[in-house]
């Protein structure tokens, strides 16, 4: 399986710094350099195109980046495994208010952590993500601590790197799995 993979463009709580996790957000109209670097992108998804699936979360900021790509919402799948980490208590705060509970473990050992869903969860999502469609070429929109634990899970086997990288909004991946 080919899957590249785009995180979803930039939100206003992404602006202000704010961990959103499962909160609905909109983005936030594509700048011109937004807009070069989508284009830019689109150079990469051709060279790997045709996909047999475009996949989106129910978090509406990814189908609204899909739509910013140029995919009509009626070529996108909602998957449900494709959802952003609960952050329970801390969306709407700071990564900074994350770090200073949970710090070391949130770098260091995030698998072990539970906020408003345990980070074994995350992972169960993404390794049932990838037995579903380990046999496809796709093209996905989603989110960042998603994406990181995707990686994570790739290269290591666990969730010990995923807070140990950092990926931009609208940065585009590409994984064979």
């Amino acid at each position: 399986m080919t899957m590249l993979i785009i995180r979803h463009l930039q939100t206003p709580l992404n602006q202000q710094k704010i961990l959103q996790g499962q909160r609905d957000e909109e983005i936030l109209t594509p700048s011109q350099s937004v807009k070069q670097s989508i284009t830019q992108n689109q150079h990469i998804i051709s060279q790997h195109a045709p996909f047999e699936k475009v996949l989106v979360s129910n978090l509406k900021r990814t189908l609204m980046t899909a739509q910013a790509y140029g995919y009509d919402a009626s070529q996108c799948i909602i998957e449900p495994l494709l959802v952003e980490l609960n952050f329970g208590p801390f969306e709407g705060k700071t990564k900074q208010d994350l770090l200073q509970v949970h710090g070391d473990q949130w770098v260091n050992d995030p698998g072990g952590l539970t906020l408003g869903e345990p980070l074994t969860e995350l992972a169960e999502r993404i390794r049932t993500f990838l037995q579903k469609y380990q046999h496809n070429n796709i093209l996905v929109f989603g989110h960042g601590s998603w994406m990181r634990a995707l990686i994570s899970l790739h290269e290591q086997g666990d969730l010990s790197t995923m807070n140990k990288m950092t990926i931009a909004n609208n940065q585009l991946f590409s994984l064979a799995i």
